[in-house]
């Protein structure tokens, strides 16, 4: 409440208001928690992380350094889109978040993506015979696998399929 002289109907008063919401303080937003470091098997599907989250009494984030190229970062709603297509660690992020009242950083954390890894395929060894379990097998190299879509999975399968249906027909 503040108290002082107003002009009221053609005179000046000694008079009382509340003073309105703008004028007001405005604390900087709250940060709370720890934003873990991410960790993801590398792939072609994107995956959010709602960062604004760890804030409260945010209007807007940052975040530094840039997010890496095919990742995004909503200045809005503090949501991070992290595409895991390419294999390393990335950061460390800081993510800061802004009101009227100032702002406020979040600890560091960081991206990690790994490779996918399928297991080590074997291949028969020279007159070891043809089928798991009955000869000597030697071990391939590992190879990598990435699926970038349903055609590709579609092809896997139909260029397995043939062995399959042999293995299963065997007497």
């Amino acid at each position: 409440m503040a108290i002082g002289t107003a002009w009221a109907e053609g005179s000046w008063v000694d008079a009382s208001w509340v003073v309105g919401a703008w004028d007001q303080a405005v604390s900087p937003p709250v940060f709370s928690g720890t934003i873990p470091d991410i960790s993801l098997t590398e792939s072609a599907t994107t995956t959010d992380y709602d960062l604004s989250t760890y804030f409260t009494g945010a209007v807007s984030y940052a975040i530094a350094p840039a997010v890496e190229s095919g990742w995004t970062f909503n200045t809005t709603t503090g949501l991070l889109t992290v595409l895991p297509d390419t294999v390393g660690s990335f950061g460390p992020y800081i993510v800061t978040a802004t009101n009227t009242g100032g702002s406020t950083p979040s600890n560091s954390f960081g991206v990690a993506v790994t490779a996918v890894e399928i297991e080590p395929q074997r291949e028969p060894v020279e007159g070891g015979g043809g089928w798991p379990g009955h000869g000597i097998y030697k071990k391939k190299r590992r190879e990598k696998a990435i699926l970038q879509d349903d055609e590709d999975l579609m092809r896997i399968i139909q260029e397995a399929l043939p062995a399959i249906l042999k293995f299963l027909r065997r007497d």
